[in-house]
């Protein structure tokens, strides 16, 4: 939540973001896994983590933090459950990267608050499952 705060400051300094990055191994292994891509292969040297955020860029940084957020909640439920919230899960991602795309497609200026809708647009079944954990499984 820390980094996703320090996302959305207008002025970003690339030292605490790396800095906050640090400090959470899922999200500095996401953020590896980012940079050993293809596309950012000439990089893949690099292990200063502020180098590679800049390398990047804010939006990718943002992308990976909230995903990796989004998952760690999507991972705290029973195992029980496993089936619907991978299934829901999957679902969100993709949906996620659809809305990425038909907002880059459209001209919407703000690709990212797109990519967040479909991130949680599923989130609710979620909050169902969690609080009504019975009721809700019968309805599943």
């Amino acid at each position: 939540m820390e980094l996703l705060r320090l996302c959305h400051q207008p002025i970003v300094d690339f030292d605490e973001l790396a800095k906050v990055i640090e400090q959470e191994p899922a999200l500095s292994a996401k953020i590896l896994q980012a940079v050993n891509n293809v596309f950012y292969r000439q990089w893949s040297e690099v292990t200063n983590i502020r180098r590679l955020l800049v390398v990047l860029g804010l939006d990718r940084v943002r992308q990976i933090a909230v995903t990796t957020a989004v998952h760690q909640f999507f991972s705290g439920f029973r195992a029980n459950n496993e089936t619907f919230v991978t299934s829901v899960w999957v679902r969100s991602l993709f949906c996620a990267y659809i809305a990425q795309d038909l907002a880059r497609l459209t001209g919407y200026p703000v690709a990212d608050e797109a990519y967040v809708a479909g991130l949680l647009h599923r989130i609710g079944q979620l909050v169902l499952l969690q609080n009504f954990p019975n009721e809700y499984q019968d309805v599943l």
